[in-house]
């Protein structure tokens, strides 16, 4: 099984339990989050899977470039990082901090996964949506995705954007559950 993860935060979620609970069957874990700190704690909790982990530290985007990302100050490890900053700050973080990342889009990794990807979580603040539209559904097709939806035409907004997003998974044969702040789309 192969598994990406994008947006690890501190690795304390369902998924860390979900790929300790099944690690006997993981070929290959990606994990990625823009916050060099959680990186960091990714290969450390994941150290178990040894040469199966791969932890990359960049931004997701829809084109490869060089983006902005805003966080909390003193906030290394904040699950409100984005690359929107009225997201940060909306969600009640006034004082600011930035680094400059790399980015890749969901079709690079998919490549780079030679399009083998059993899962996918993301949950990268504001962007998951929009990330998850550009995807190439004709030739990558994830057996299951997590993503959050409820930022996906704005903070705490989500109309537009998500209906565009399920309608694209519907036509493409996923079954779209919600939970809470996330979706669940998975292949039928």
């Amino acid at each position: 099984m192969n598994i990406v993860q994008i947006g690890c935060n501190n690795c304390e979620d369902e998924v860390f339990n979900f790929i300790d609970k099944n690690k006997e069957s993981i070929c290959k874990f990606l994990v990625i989050d823009a916050l060099p700190k959680c990186v960091e704690i990714a290969k450390t909790k994941y150290a178990f899977l040894e040469s199966k982990l791969i932890a990359v530290n960049c931004a997701i985007y829809n084109e490869n470039s060089i983006v902005k990302l805003i966080f909390p100050k003193d906030g290394q490890t904040s699950a409100h990082a984005s690359i929107f900053e009225n997201h940060v700050k909306t969600h009640g973080h006034s004082k600011c901090d930035f680094l400059f990342l790399p980015t890749l889009n969901l079709n690079n990794i998919f490549e780079f996964m030679q399009g083998n990807v059993d899962r996918l979580y993301i949950d990268i603040e504001g962007y998951d949506v929009e990330a998850l539209l550009k995807l190439n559904y004709e030739k990558y097709k994830p057996k299951y995705i997590e993503y959050e939806w409820v930022h996906s035409d704005g903070v705490h907004s989500s109309n537009i954007n998500h209906n565009k997003l399920v309608q694209l998974l519907t036509k493409n044969n996923y079954k779209i559950e919600k939970q809470g702040n996330n979706s669940i789309a998975q292949l039928q």
